[in-house]
């Protein structure tokens, strides 16, 4: 499956919720790989015939605006897409590259050699490559960064901060809020005594990335107010940035009805987790 390595998705998770910040390279650099690196992202790169990763700068103008997919992932989110604008064009091989054997896989990577890789797919069909052919090349909007997340919003803000032009802002805190459902639809708790709970972002608040799906939650508790009316029927939560847009969006494992004087609402530390996998 392609998308983000762990690397990746640990400083995009860092960069959201704790302390430090992560300001991906201004070039990317396209490699061609001779198998799957996975979500590790162990790269094993060809070589050989005069190849070399390619240059691209990450800008709006080099990089489409993410647009739905037009597909959902596994979990039931929307997945959006960016895609190359122009083609993206390889040095002519003076001989066979990776000895000849298939090329499967592409990667983007943060530096013109080694480095970390950021994302990567495999190719339609494995390609291979021999002396005296033409340039190797992918077409425009050949090579597509596709992702979901809890939430479009996040989904688009990640996909430009990595490709495009406008970064996404770290923002100084996560307001967490209870939704309700009302008419079939997810409507935040309003009333009787209900305030969204403010945490500052920081390592202090949000524990570091860990396992193969950088997993990160909450360390300390997240309490809300005692209710002094009905909240309703509540189905889940949001986290969202000091603006109101939605960074990740989790519903409860069962509906809970809470009504007038019932205990205060809580997350237990732990209890909120976040991951981009």
């Amino acid at each position: 499956m392609p998308g983000l390595t762990d690397n990746a998705e640990g400083l995009l998770i860092d960069h959201q919720f704790r302390t430090a910040s992560w300001n991906p390279p201004g070039t990317g650099y396209i490699a061609l790989l001779s198998a799957d690196p996975g979500d590790p992202g162990n790269v094993t790169e060809i070589s050989g015939g005069g190849y070399a990763r390619v240059a691209v700068a990450a800008a709006d103008a080099n990089w489409t605006a993410p647009a739905v997919d037009g597909a959902v992932d596994g979990l039931g989110r929307q997945r959006y897409k960016v895609s190359n604008v122009a083609a993206i064009t390889f040095p002519a091989p003076n001989a066979a590259w990776n000895g000849g054997n298939p090329i499967t896989h592409w990667a983007y990577m943060d530096g013109a050699s080694g480095g970390n890789a950021i994302f990567y797919a495999p190719l339609t069909n494995p390609k291979t490559i021999s002396a005296g052919g033409a340039a190797p090349e992918f077409a425009a909007g050949d090579l597509i960064f596709s992702l979901a997340s809890r939430s479009d919003y996040a989904t688009q803000k990640i996909l430009n901060h990595i490709l495009r032009t406008t970064k996404m802002a770290k923002p100084a805190a996560i307001h967490f809020a209870l939704m309700a459902l009302v008419g079939g639809n997810w409507v935040e708790v309003a009333g009787g005594s209900y305030q969204r709970v403010v945490v500052a972002t920081g390592d202090a608040n949000f524990s570091a990335p860990v396992g193969g799906n950088g997993q990160a939650s909450n360390i300390n508790l997240v309490q809300f107010a005692q209710p002094t009316a009905d909240w309703g029927n509540l189905v889940g939560f949001r986290a969202l940035d000091p603006a109101g847009n939605v960074l990740h969006e989790l519903p409860l494992p069962a509906p809970i009805y809470v009504n007038n004087g019932d205990r205060a609402p809580r997350v237990p530390a732990g209890g909120w987790v976040y991951s981009l996998d």
